[in-house]
């Protein structure tokens, strides 16, 4: 992003590297952000065929139309942040364009306008919860959150970390868990974090 803006863009699509995108993708993303500047959106993503988490669910018609992610929240109980619609077949239950709590890295779509008022994402993270702190920051500048189900892609579910369970997904997890709960969760639930990342996983 930061060598984006020495070049004079002014809006970003940030997204992995393992997804593909649908035929309409670029003109969706473009309406989409002209629709709702100084906002964050999101769009729906589906698990790209074969890389579904449990596979043995779904029939060879269902491929490549298991969601992923259709907007998201966060469980301050326990931070965890949690994607609406996952693991689900799409029926067209999440084709409503709305306000959400919580938007995936995977595929994020915002003007410099935001990073003016918000900053860029924190490093610190590296892998995992860097999306939730950002969304979380955004929130606190009362910068809007929405999920358009019209702006879709397909994603190899956690290729970069040798796929879902992997130790250095488990790794990356769990520390960055502790660094956003200590951040933003309540104190009650900041202790039992403190308490649970030291005992055995």
């Amino acid at each position: 992003m930061k060598e984006a803006i020495k070049h004079g863009f002014d809006k970003f699509c940030i997204i992995n590297s393992d997804v593909f995108v649908s035929d309409n993708f670029i003109k969706s993303v473009r309406l989409s952000l002209s629709d709702k500047p100084h906002s964050i959106i999101g769009g729906k993503i589906y698990y790209a065929p074969g890389y579904e988490y449990h596979k043995e669910k779904y029939g060879k018609d269902d491929l490549g139309k298991i969601i992923w992610y259709a907007g998201g929240s966060v469980d301050w109980a326990n931070v965890y942040v949690k994607h609406r619609g996952v693991d689900e077949v799409d029926h067209g239950q999440y084709n409503k364009f709305e306000t959400t709590d919580f938007i995936t890295g995977c595929l994020i779509v915002f003007d410099k306008s935001v990073l003016d008022a918000v900053g860029y994402w924190d490093e610190k993270y590296f892998l995992y919860y860097e999306d939730a702190d950002f969304c979380e920051r955004a929130k606190k500048k009362e910068i809007k959150l929405y999920y358009d189900p019209s702006i879709v892609i397909w994603h190899k579910n956690a290729q970069s970390t040798e796929g879902s369970g992997s130790p250095i997904h488990k790794k990356y997890q769990k520390i960055n868990r502790v660094r956003f709960g200590l951040k933003y969760a309540p104190l009650r639930t900041k202790l039992h974090l403190l308490k649970t990342y030291w005992s055995p996983s």
